[in-house]
């Protein structure tokens, strides 16, 4: 998968759905139709944007896990010195791959 399109998938995802939920409730609500498109588009554009920066900050999330992974994962298959192992070595916070 290309780098932003998985933001682009979850931010139409949100915008078709901020859509669908304003023309629902403009339905429930037995507002005009012009008043239903136009507050129903406002709220695709809004959800659009915000899908995009969920998806963007998801993407990212995701890409430094990956990377977190197989650099654990590198040095899970480097030769380990009898100090690796050691209680206390690890920075406050650091979690040691298992």
């Amino acid at each position: 998968m290309q780098q932003g399109s998985a933001a682009r998938v979850i931010a139409a995802c949100l915008g078709l759905a901020g859509f669908v939920v304003a023309i629902a409730s403009g339905l429930a609500a037995d507002n005009p139709a012009s008043e239903i498109l136009l507050s129903a588009i406002i709220a695709l554009f809004i959800c659009q944007l915000l899908g995009l920066l969920i998806g963007t900050t998801a993407e990212a999330v995701v890409r430094e896990r990956i990377a977190l992974a197989a650099r654990a994962r590198r040095g899970a298959t480097s030769p380990k010195s009898s100090t690796d192992d050691q209680p206390g070595d690890e920075a406050p916070g650091e979690v040691l791959p298992s």
